[in-house]
């Protein structure tokens, strides 16, 4: 591992971070880690897609059943659960925790590199005040020479995502009580996968949980692409 010296050492430190050869066996764990979350995400996605598609089979039945039911409460019932909290509370959480595994695994790969990578990202963030992505991606650029320009598409929409996630986390989607309300809203204007209800609330569609998931992962790739283990 190389440490972090100077700032006027900033090209010869990156120099030395570039050359160096990780440990092997470190950055293997790394990669099954990655799998081992990966996977486990995808598996709550898919059960929760099949929870609401059954959801839906159920409301299907109740409509066009026969005999229909005397009181459509049943039918009211179904409705509501499947437009209100539970569609909605798992789009949420699965954001959440794919940006949450993004910055986590970002964190591990600069650790594999930089003794003191966590004090370094410390540092960065107290200096810029940015979110957790943009403080990796800056400290992961400037302090170990890791080259992000093959995948700034995907680092734009995840910091999109991050900037909902964080809404999500702190004010529950609710737009108004968010840090950044009119950043907030341009994002949403900006990306198919989420939009701002009537009453004010961050709205994710299905479509949210693949899109960060890939980007996500695709950087997370490159990143470990460019983690060359020693001999």
């Amino acid at each position: 591992m190389c440490e972090i010296g100077p700032e006027s050492e900033s090209d010869a430190r990156i120099a030395e971070c570039q050359n160096l050869k990780v440990d092997k066996v470190q950055r293997d764990e790394l990669i099954q880690y990655y799998w081992r979350r990966r996977e486990a995400l995808d598996f709550c996605a898919t059960r929760s897609h099949h929870a609401i598609k059954d959801e839906k089979q159920e409301i299907i039945g109740l409509i066009h059943g026969e005999p229909r039911p005397q009181d459509d409460s049943e039918l009211r019932r179904a409705l509501a659960k499947l437009t209100g909290p539970i569609p909605s509370t798992s789009r949420n959480c699965l954001l959440i925790a794919v940006c949450c595994l993004l910055e986590d695994l970002l964190r591990r790969a600069g650790n594999l590199v930089l003794d003191d990578y966590d004090l370094a990202f410390k540092k960065d963030k107290q200096e810029h005040r940015e979110n957790c992505l943009r403080t990796h991606r800056r400290v992961l650029e400037t302090t170990v020479g890791i080259d992000f320009n093959p995948v700034k598409k995907q680092v734009a929409l995840l910091d999109h995502a991050i900037l909902i996630r964080n809404s999500v986390v702190h004010a529950w989607g609710k737009v108004e009580t968010s840090t950044n309300p009119d950043r907030l809203r341009e994002v949403l204007n900006a990306i198919s996968w989420a939009d701002e209800t009537r009453d004010g609330y961050v709205a994710l569609d299905d479509q949210a949980y693949p899109d960060v998931m890939i980007a996500a992962m695709e950087l997370v790739e490159h990143v470990f692409e460019q983690l060359h283990p020693s001999e």
